[in-house]
């Protein structure tokens, strides 16, 4: 059995669209259940009647067991960049279009989460691409990404090079 997640991070984007019930629902039932939570401090603004910790992303990595983000993958992606150096599992609530990595949704919050708090899942282990931008052999734009990575010339079509290495081989 996983070791149990005692300290929930809450983490969204502030302009995402039908995000402060969701927040609402995720406090109920976390709350209910007596874990700690943290919330993302940008979202400090959206719920009422919060009392407990407000953080940073840097600090609900140093200290979440579990990192809930609230919107859609792009949301999901850029806290995961964020939380990947302090190896914090994260669980998606899908609020965006895609929904490709994040996996619950609204309506099923109330099946799903408990679930996850109570062991009930697999975890995903997943790497970050380490992407560079090198001009003249300096590093000019640096990236981790964790599905893909775009490159882009610029305005005009032309011809780039691309080196690809896996562990720096």
């Amino acid at each position: 059995m996983p070791a149990p997640f005692n300290t929930i991070g809450l983490l969204g984007r502030s302009q995402q669209e039908g995000l402060e019930p969701v927040l609402a629902q995720l406090l109920d039932l976390l709350g209910d259940r007596n874990a700690g939570v943290m919330l993302e401090d940008k979202l400090a603004g959206l719920v009422t009647g919060f009392d407990s910790c407000l953080a940073t992303r840097e600090e609900i990595g140093q200290r979440a067991d579990l990192a809930i983000v609230v919107g859609g993958d792009g949301s999901l992606l850029s806290a995961a960049r964020t939380l990947a150096k302090y190896e914090t599992p994260v669980l998606g609530v899908n609020r965006g279009r895609l929904g490709f990595l994040t996996d619950i949704t609204p309506d099923e919050i109330s099946q799903q989460v408990p679930a996850v708090l109570d062991g009930h899942y697999e975890r995903e282990n997943r790497f970050l691409l380490d992407a560079r931008v090198c001009r003249d052999g300096q590093t000019v734009g640096r990236a981790d990404a964790l599905n893909d990575v775009v490159v882009n010339s610029g305005t005009s079509a032309q011809m780039i090079e691309i080196e690809l290495s896996i562990n720096d081989t």
